[in-house]
């Protein structure tokens, strides 16, 4: 497990044929408690499906099974910017540069596909093994 949400949690996986690591968040729909809580979900992975910048979290599949929900996405080795601080203290100026200059063609991406995100904190701000800033968790986002 790498992550904890909501409606569930996230683990970390590897896929068969590339080798590769990703995470997969793995939500009960039996969690889902009101007709609120289920529309956000279907928003979610309607939003994952549709989205595709270098700065925002790919999704490589959705599906459902036995009574959860799998999102298959992209895996940042790097952590996220929450953590980064608790173990840096402070960005330097061009740390900031660069992170701020990725979330806001992020933002800028979002904002051209009628995308709010709605919920932009350093625990959603991923790094991939290159360490560029990747927006994740789009449970909260709106059309």
């Amino acid at each position: 497990m790498i992550g904890r949400g909501t409606f569930g949690i996230v683990k970390l996986a590897y896929d068969k044929i590339s080798k590769h690591k990703v995470a997969i968040k793995i939500m009960k729909t039996s969690r889902f408690k009101t007709e609120k809580e289920i529309n956000r979900v279907k928003i979610e992975v309607k939003i994952s499906k549709q989205v595709d910048h270098p700065n925002i979290i790919k999704t490589y599949e959705i599906f459902e099974e036995s009574g959860k929900i799998y999102i298959v996405m992209e895996y940042c080795s790097k952590g996220d910017l929450f953590d980064y601080l608790k173990d840096h203290k402070k960005l330097s100026e061009e740390e900031a540069r660069k992170f701020y200059k990725q979330l806001i063609e992020a933002l800028e991406y979002l904002a051209q596909c009628q995308i709010v995100h709605r919920d932009v904190k350093p625990e959603n701000l991923l790094f991939d093994k290159h360490m560029n800033l990747k927006l994740a968790d789009f449970g909260l986002a709106q059309l």
